[in-house]
């Protein structure tokens, strides 16, 4: 099925906003998406996100009749410097009535899961709360002792 979505990247910095719309492509294989948008003169535009540049994918839109959602920018994961604009978020929306944005989200989760799939490994093993909450010993419990 043929997607087709109209973008606002909005800056951090800036008020500065960049609306482009196309036809919507997944690769999650590379772990990421793409809009193609075809120019009046012929020339083709391609908008190219990573999901590393994110932060994990939100739940999808609840609501059947929601037309638009957001995808959030890491900051950390961003230079800032005099001459660079840090991106804040990227409003994706469907073209018309005939999609739904669930199959747009759909298609986004397919690139995102690689990415959380391997955060929550990571996370979990390297996290100190983790480490201490994974195996209480229940010989040591200080509650058990004073009950008796």
């Amino acid at each position: 099925m043929d997607l087709y979505v109209k973008c606002t990247l909005e800056y951090l910095d800036t008020s500065s906003t960049k609306h482009f719309a196309g036809k919507f492509f997944v690769d999650p294989g590379e772990g990421s998406f793409k809009v193609v948008e075809y120019k009046p003169d012929g020339r083709k535009e391609e908008h190219k996100f990573f999901a590393s540049e994110f932060t994990p994918l939100c739940r999808p839109p609840v609501k059947s009749t929601a037309q638009q959602f957001p995808l959030v920018f890491d900051i950390s994961k961003q230079y800032s410097g005099r001459f660079q604009k840090r991106k804040h978020r990227l409003v994706i929306k469907t073209s018309d009535h005939t999609q739904k944005i669930k199959d747009i989200y759909e298609e986004l989760k397919t690139v995102f899961s690689k990415k959380s799939q391997n955060f929550r490994t990571n996370s979990l093993a390297n996290s100190p709360v983790g480490m201490l909450r994974s195996h209480p010993d229940p010989m040591k419990n200080p509650r058990s002792e004073h009950r008796q």
